[in-house]
């Protein structure tokens, strides 16, 4: 009796079933963490410790389904016992978190989220999903604590909305931003040196925020400001990951410093509601500005999908900086290997014929003397292959304020078949 293909399918469902234990173990660990973090470091009532396992949950549930969500709502009910609050505060709690995941989950799956965030619809989505979803669980919360407190209802929705979206949208940004499918859409093309300077960067801001608070004007007011500033720049570089982290250790180190809280967080009536309100404009700004970043780098894929599939190489140069361009199909054409492109490359790659005549060319445009040329160019696109004709047509695209050529574009055609 052949006993292979049970066992093998026996293993494959251990494995499935360990995989999945131990995921649902590891989110029900997180929020946990999670949700003392949040409570903890601000404390608004329940709110602040159901906001951050709220977003975990969302992005749980969309990845591997219900059974994340249950675990997100065992480790926030831990915490919530954990940290004092009555059995009826946690059990309402729990419910609101069900309640916003659910509603989130279900506006998300119904909008065709994609969890990869490359598109500015999807940034969209994932706002107006959250802020529907916080809205029934806010209601729901604030009648509760009603109930326990003999305060109005109305009293604690305001700050529920506020604290419920802060805390969904850093925690699902966070989480999706260290996914690993997210990683590969969105890895900045940058060098190294601009990643060290801006993990410097990071950590300069939040030592400004540690002890900007009580060094007076205008030291103070730099720590209101330069969070924002930095992390809407870092997310505008392509560096999401790094901007989501960096608004996370912002909330955590703003609403553990004592004179960052008492600064910005003094609102009359609500300790800590300036706070929120202040790293809400924070993730505001960060969504606002990777929806730009992933409107820009669509419309920048859709046309050089384009040229790709008209087989025309595009290469575009700064003359004053080292700043240069060329698209997949250029450098296919060519046989360009090298990550960095620059005209003296492509010069050097033309034949030793047709060499002087591109220089010329590249002088007359640089210099003012002509705006556009053509002309017919013979390259090797491997070194094992034969020297091919090329049409390359050279115009100037940018002018300074003397009308002086800035920066310049080629175009580069297969011709050979014309020449045969």
């Amino acid at each position: 009796m052949n006993l292979g293909p049970a066992l093998e399918q026996l293993t494959a469902g251990w494995t499935v079933a360990t995989a999945t234990a131990v995921r649902a173990f590891a989110v029900a660990v997180a929020s946990l963490a999670l949700a003392y973090a949040g409570g903890l470091a601000l404390p608004v009532g329940p709110w602040s410790a159901v906001a951050l396992p709220g977003g975990l949950a969302v992005v749980a549930a969309l990845r591997w389904g219900w059974r994340a969500l249950a675990a997100a709502l065992l480790g926030t009910a831990v915490a919530l016992v954990g940290l004092g609050h009555p059995p009826a505060i946690v059990v309402a709690s729990v419910v609101a978190l069900a309640i916003v995941a659910g509603c989130a989950w279900g506006l998300l799956r119904w909008l065709d989220f994609d969890l990869r965030l490359d598109r500015a619809r999807d940034v969209l989505r994932l706002s107006v999903a959250l802020a529907l979803g916080a809205l029934p669980a806010a209601l729901w919360l604030a009648a509760a604590l009603a109930l326990t407190t003999g305060e109005r209802w109305t009293v604690h929705v305001g700050v529920g909305l506020v604290v419920l979206w802060l805390g969904l949208g850093m925690a699902a940004l966070a989480v999706l931003a260290v996914d690993r499918r997210v990683l590969q859409a969105l890895q900045p093309q940058s060098p190294w040196l601009e990643s060290a300077l801006a993990l410097i960067l990071v950590a300069a801001t939040l030592l400004v925020l540690r002890v900007g608070a009580s060094a007076g004007v205008p030291i103070g007011l730099i720590a209101i400001f330069a969070p924002q500033l930095v992390l809407s720049a870092l997310t505008l570089r392509g560096h999401l990951t790094l901007a989501a982290g960096g608004l996370l250790l912002v909330a955590v180190t703003a609403a553990t410093g004592v004179d960052a809280a008492a600064a910005l967080g003094s609102t009359r009536g609500h300790p800590g509601l300036g706070l929120a309100i202040w790293l809400a404009s924070a993730l505001a700004l960060v969504l606002m500005a990777h929806a730009a970043v992933a409107e820009w780098r669509a419309r920048s894929q859709r046309w050089e999908w384009a040229l790709d599939g008209s087989r025309l190489g595009v290469a575009d140069w700064h003359l004053q900086r080292r700043d240069g361009f060329a698209s997949i199909a250029w450098r296919a054409l060519s046989g360009y290997r090298d990550k960095r492109w620059s005209a003296a490359a492509w010069v050097q790659r033309v034949h030793a014929d047709e060499r002087p005549l591109l220089e010329r060319g590249l002088a007359a445009l640089a210099g003012g003397a002509a705006g556009r040329l053509q002309f017919e160019l013979r390259m090797q696109p491997d070194e094992d292959q034969p020297w091919r004709w090329f049409e390359a047509t050279l115009l100037v695209i940018e002018r300074d304020l003397a009308e002086r050529p800035t920066r310049l574009l080629a175009t580069l055609a297969d011709v050979q078949e014309r020449h045969e």
